[in-house]
């Protein structure tokens, strides 16, 4: 297949920048034998515009000054392998070239889809600042919202699958980046995600793989401005989880405005910083293990699951919970999940 030739390729644009990672000191020179902070960074650089194949480990190894030798070659600089303030000025620039020469039309990427493919799609999202995790190969529901962002910043159609259209537009020289690309996925200075960062991540495909029992995570509801903290108690179709503090649970209280079952559409701050939508309720229910948390037992959280799982395991209480994060994020973002 020709794709990831193609994508190498297409990583060459006026506004490539690396959005998503430190930028390695321009004042610094960096040779072989070299590790730390800066020689990760400009790794990551030198990766994610397709120069660098193994992993950055913030060792200045013979892979990282071949790679930066590539570089050097390719964009006109003096080929040592030493990342002097010319090479590292330009590495970190918007006119860097990336490592190959476009060679084919794209294939169309959607979710469920995974590979080499896949990952050097999101290595291009990332240095638009659409993404913050790195780059997998695996094409989920975060893969997903980076592309419906970057078609809505871009004038394309909102569908969240990378076809022609798309691809060629990611690849261009004038594909938008991420208006605010150090906060896509993450808090803002004030703590709040912008609605735009908000990501609708998926129960089994991204939350319970990543996250566990005893994880601590913040809630914020955007009706009512305020936030507060859970702990994860355990993971199985959903998220069982308790008010870390009591003063937690008045404030999720105060929020709710009453005890009540209905599930509420909230913002889930994660340790890492990723924000996704998720529902949960207010009343406790059977035991929970923090004892002074003015909270006796523990809620519900429910993020993204697909609507025929739940059917068939959740079909009352499950089912509700879906619909009213559909219908949630529908408002946030226009976008329909089935």
């Amino acid at each position: 297949m020709v794709l990831p030739v193609l994508l190498h390729s297409r990583l060459a644009s006026a506004t490539a920048v690396a959005a998503v990672t430190a930028s390695p000191s321009a004042s610094s020179t960096l040779r072989k034998g070299d590790n730390g902070s800066d020689v990760k960074a400009m790794q990551q650089r030198l990766y994610d515009l397709g120069y660098l194949k193994t992993k950055p480990d913030g060792n200045f190894g013979a892979a990282t000054e071949q790679a930066l030798i590539a570089f050097q070659k390719k964009n006109k600089l003096n080929a040592d392998g030493i990342a002097g303030a010319s090479t590292l000025t330009l590495l970190n620039s918007k006119t860097t070239s990336a490592s190959v020469t476009p060679t084919a039309a794209p294939t169309t990427l959607k979710r469920g889809d995974s590979g080499a493919d896949v990952k050097l799609l999101q290595q291009r999202l990332r240095e638009l600042g659409y993404i913050t995790f790195a780059a997998d190969g695996q094409f989920g529901s975060g893969t997903q919202n980076a592309i419906i962002a970057f078609q809505k910043a871009n004038g394309l159609k909102a569908d969240g699958v990378a076809g022609a259209s798309t691809q060629t537009k990611l690849y261009s020289s004038t594909a938008k980046a991420a208006t605010t690309p150090a906060t896509v996925g993450k808090t803002t200075n004030t703590g709040i995600p912008s609605a735009s960062s908000v990501r609708l991540l998926h129960f089994f495909n991204d939350v319970k793989p990543k996250y566990t029992t005893g994880t601590t995570v913040t809630v914020y509801d955007p009706a009512s401005k305020i936030t507060w903290k859970l702990r994860f108690l355990s993971l199985g179709r959903h998220a069982d989880a308790e008010p870390l503090t009591k003063e937690d649970t008045v404030n999720m209280n105060k929020a709710f405005g009453t005890t009540t079952w209905t599930p509420k559409a909230v913002w889930v701050k994660f340790p890492d910083g990723v924000w996704s939508m998720g529902t949960m309720h207010n009343t406790p229910h059977l035991t929970g293990t923090i004892k002074d948390n003015g909270f006796n037992g523990h809620l519900c959280m429910h993020f993204l699951r697909d609507m025929s799982e739940v059917t068939k395991n959740d079909p009352n209480y499950g089912v509700q919970n879906q619909r009213a994060l559909r219908a949630a994020w529908k408002a946030l973002t226009g976008q329909t999940i089935n």
